[in-house]
């Protein structure tokens, strides 16, 4: 099982062969410098019935006052995980493949994806604003990614407890 120390908080436990700390991996980090990327990514088995998701996880300790370029560089963040991942998974970075844990070079093909932005000390109140503005910044790459309006979305740690990322 791995816990990931993040933005003041603890993520997991996840299995390890789920979860893929994408900013540490040393394949990504010789395809050259500049490429911006989110905590990690994981694969979120089904539980109860439920479908298992694959979740694109990005966590800040707060949002700074120029909310568009926050915005802007999270949408980067996510896009470059999505873009490695997949492209990683079609025999196009073998090397990242390689160091991508068992269980998302496997997970089934029609396995929805979610790109979660954690926020911890953000009011319930915010979160639909600060979720509506990702979406909005996304909106092209959710189309083009098919990913669902609702796959996009800000949390802060309640939330991220109830959703189990953390404990």
């Amino acid at each position: 099982m791995i816990v990931i120390q993040e933005s003041g908080m603890e993520f997991g436990p996840f299995e390890e062969s789920d979860c893929f700390l994408i900013e540490e991996s040393e394949a990504i980090r010789d395809l050259g410098e500049g490429i911006k990327l989110p905590e990690f990514v994981v694969y979120i088995k089904p539980a109860h019935g439920a479908a298992g998701y694959v979740a694109v996880v990005e966590a800040k300790s707060s949002i700074p006052k120029d909310s568009q370029e926050f915005l802007t560089e999270i949408k980067e963040k996510y896009i470059n995980a999505l873009t490695i991942f997949c492209a990683s998974l079609l025999g196009r970075l073998p090397e990242v493949l390689s160091d991508m844990p068992s269980g998302l070079r496997n997970f089934p093909a029609q396995t929805k994806m979610k790109l979660i932005l954690v926020i911890p000390t953000v009011p319930d109140q915010h979160l639909p604003d600060i979720t509506d503005s990702l979406r909005e910044k996304l909106k092209i790459d959710r189309k083009l990614w098919g990913l669902q309006y609702q796959d996009i979305l800000a949390v802060n740690k309640r939330l991220a407890i109830k959703q189990g990322f953390c404990s």
